[in-house]
């Protein structure tokens, strides 16, 4: 953020600060799409897009899965020890 006295806060943006590889490869998928260089399906063509967030949704529940696991295993610890 910038502060001018006349205008107050304003917000530069720029576009190298806003593109991530997956972003580049789609455009790259894309351009080579409409020049025929590849012959693929849309969604694989913008596969680079969505992938991203669907990896995160995935490692999300498997992380969720995990921790689940070891509640379980905690709670068979304590109460084997507790019957001790």
């Amino acid at each position: 953020m910038k502060y001018t006295k006349d205008k107050g806060l304003t917000i530069e943006a720029r576009l190298t600060d806003n593109i991530t590889f997956s972003h580049a490869l789609a455009l790259l998928f894309i351009g080579l799409k409409l020049t025929n260089h590849i012959n693929w399906h849309w969604y694989l063509v913008i596969s680079p897009l969505y992938l991203e967030h669907v990896a995160i949704f995935v490692g999300g529940h498997i992380l969720r899965f995990i921790g689940y696991i070891f509640k379980k295993i905690a709670k068979k610890n304590i109460r084997r020890k507790n019957d001790e």
